[in-house]
């Protein structure tokens, strides 16, 4: 099990371990890591709801499936899988037009055949506000790339430019419009499923998906290797 780095969401995480005890096996990772006969599966889930992780406001129904999905997928990356397929289970309020419900099934569908995979299902119910919550399966081909693998004088890399979801972010709590760019990170990232292949083949120690900010996630690297990470601004 990969030791997760401090925070109040972190103790909560650490103390249903403790509760679960031998229940939980191999947590702490972007992905768990399962064997089935001759292949290993990568399966993650993320959950997406409206007023924590959106608003409709600020996207179209698509670009809420696209982002919901990407983030598990990119779960998928961060441990250099192969996306097979997801299943989508969404929560949709009384009265909300039927072609949005099917525009944020497309963006899912979109992302995921991005990457490479499909939709295999999922469930519909009805909520008081929309949720998306998207499970991911992939294949491990080789060793699977997990946060506990680095070692003192590895180098620490990133892809992608940071900054653009926090940047829109703050635009619209300002009630202005994003810069077109920081608005198209935040609404549609790019899960790095080809560059964490890229990375794994060019002999990466470790990885993990960027969702929590640099920081704290260079520190959930760090605790799951023993290791310290030192950025220089």
């Amino acid at each position: 099990m990969s030791a997760l780095g401090p925070g109040a969401e972190f103790d909560r995480i650490r103390r249903i371990w403790r509760r679960l005890g031998d229940a939980v096996v191999g947590a702490g990772d972007d992905c768990a890591i399962v064997e089935l006969g001759a292949e290993r599966l990568a399966l993650s889930i993320d959950l997406s709801v409206e007023g924590v992780h959106f608003r409709l406001g600020w996207m179209s129904p698509a670009e809420v499936g696209w982002r919901a999905a990407a983030a598990a997928l990119s779960d998928l990356a961060a441990v250099a899988a192969s996306p097979s397929g997801i299943l989508v289970s969404l929560g949709v309020p009384d009265g909300w037009p039927e072609e949005h419900v099917a525009e944020v099934m497309e963006g899912a569908a979109a992302a995921a055949r991005a990457t490479g995979a499909v939709v295999w299902g999922g469930d519909l119910i009805r909520n008081q506000r929309l949720i998306v919550d998207v499970a991911v399966v992939g294949k491990v081909e080789g060793r699977p790339v997990l946060r506990r693998g680095a070692r003192v004088g590895d180098e620490l890399w990133v892809t992608g430019a940071l900054g653009g979801p926090a940047a829109a972010l703050k635009a619209w709590e300002a009630r202005q419009e994003p810069d077109a760019m920081a608005r198209e990170r935040f609404a549609r990232p790019t899960p790095r499923v080809a560059e964490a292949r890229w990375l794994r083949d060019r002999g990466a120690t470790a990885l993990i998906d960027l969702s929590d900010g640099l920081v704290a996630d260079a520190t959930h690297l760090a605790a799951a290797s023993l290791v310290r990470c030192t950025i220089d601004a």
